[in-house]
């Protein structure tokens, strides 16, 4: 929790860090996880697409490879942040990859970290965040 508090100190408005929720378990059909959110309000300056970009990077560079729905969706997704950023926008196809992906590292992926590699990403689309991204 803290060093996603840091991370997002570097984007945030000076003050807008908080943990909403400190240690909540999410519950998905093979494993439990004790999930922390930490929120902030980025600076006017900040582009979400860069910031999605790096999210997406980290994810592509974690991954250990072992399952193939992470190691493959997790490049997917990284590579479709790319795109958006290259052409400020996403096609309906590319869009829907954005959901299908999350939906087989949900169902398919056997750690936490496949289950939820795309939640980033999926939360700032679905709540009309991402310009050239329909939610």
């Amino acid at each position: 929790v803290d060093l996603v508090r840091n991370d997002l100190g570097r984007i945030a408005r000076a003050g807008s860090v908080h943990v909403p929720d400190l240690f909540g378990i999410s519950s998905w059909k093979t494993v439990h996880h004790m999930v922390s959110d930490v929120a902030a309000q980025a600076r006017d300056e900040v582009d979400l697409v860069d910031v999605l970009v790096r999210i997406s990077q980290f994810f592509r560079d974690e991954s250990c490879g072992q399952c193939v729905p992470c190691r493959v969706g997790c490049v997917r997704q990284n590579e479709t942040m790319v795109v958006l950023q290259e052409k400020g926008s996403l096609t309906s196809e590319r869009r829907q990859l954005v959901d299908d992906i999350a939906q087989v590292m949900v169902d398919a992926s056997i750690c936490g970290f496949g289950h939820t590699a795309t939640n980033a990403i999926n939360s700032a689309i679905k709540l009309g965040l991402v310009p050239g991204v329909p939610s």
